[in-house]
């Protein structure tokens, strides 16, 4: 069962290599490790190879974005004929079980989408939103599910699952495509998601494979290429809930994104961020069908 792991490097080299460093732990002989540079402004070969001998490198040249640039590993993934095409955030860490968990899942359920939980560094597992299913149908709730039953590490069947250790088989996207590229950043893979659960393609969280995840690792320190990161955020939150929102789940953004306008703009809240012009632009884009790169990130590095 050949797996192909997908890593995408963004200015982010030193992260991809600690990534890699942690792949080394898994001990799976038909893996296959796959870096792109999706056009980062410097970007060492050799550093990585040293880290993971026999690694596939792959650039592009210029940003494509999450969904866009992943196509070349995908196709490589294809020509090999692969099983699993397991896309891995550079900024995550795995376990020594990570893979196999996964593996054991896609086995045991078959066709779906497979991630895995998050921890951060003292193990205590992240929140995530993670939609529950009805239990007789391949219809959402849009109920959250809770931390108490995402922490249980069993295997749930869910609506979807969170992009920072997705794995999915290769016969699921050679049937029903991959994940819409105009995105270009943030929702694609909850947008995937569901996009395949209404074909009746589930997705599967399975509590037991768990990576480490550091949230926000490319942008945490860069106020102006968070602020553009933010537009994509904006834009494409809007976007998801036209094609996929019910009500109940629309009041509930709504009602944040009216609680958060609030808050900062009229009561000045310090803690909560004021709305900026690209927040603006990318809620007034979401209905004016604006898709794809707009703010270009490498102009704000």
């Amino acid at each position: 069962m050949t797996v192909v792991v997908s890593i995408l490097n963004w200015n982010s080299l030193a992260k991809t290599m600690t990534c890699l460093e942690s792949l080394k732990a898994l001990e799976y002989p038909e893996l296959v490790v796959c870096v792109t540079d999706n056009n980062s402004l410097s970007f060492c070969v050799d550093s990585l190879r040293e880290v993971y001998p026999g690694l596939v490198m792959f650039e592009n040249t210029e940003n494509l974005g999450f969904a866009g640039g992943q196509y070349q590993a995908l196709a490589y993934a294809r020509k090999l004929e692969a099983t699993a095409f397991w896309m891995l955030n550079s900024d995550t860490r795995v376990f020594p079980d990570t893979l196999s968990h996964l593996l054991d899942a896609l086995t045991t359920h078959g066709k779906g989408v497979y991630g895995s939980a998050a921890v951060n560094q003292q193990g205590v597992l992240s929140t995530e939103l993670i939609w529950e299913l009805e239990k007789t149908s391949f219809k959402t709730r849009f109920n959250p599910l809770t931390q108490e039953k995402l922490s249980k590490g069993v295997t749930l069947r869910v609506a979807n699952i969170v992009g920072y250790s997705f794995l999915v088989p290769v016969s699921v996207i050679e049937e029903h495509g991959f994940m819409d590229s105009s995105y270009f950043l943030y929702y694609e893979e909850t947008d995937y998601c569901l996009s395949l659960l209404n074909q009746g393609v589930p997705s599967y969280w399975v509590g037991a494979s768990r990576v480490y995840h550091e949230k926000e690792g490319s942008t945490k320190s860069n106020l102006q290429l968070k602020e553009v990161m933010e537009y994509y955020l904006y834009r494409n939150l809007f976007v998801f809930l036209q094609r996929h929102g019910s009500l109940r789940m629309i009041f509930h953004y709504f009602g944040r994104f009216a609680i958060r306008f609030l808050s900062a703009n009229v009561a000045r809240r310090r803690k909560v961020p004021v709305l900026t012009k690209k927040h603006l632009v990318g809620i007034l884009h979401a209905f004016t069908g604006k898709r794809g790169k707009y703010y270009a990130p490498d102009n704000y590095m």
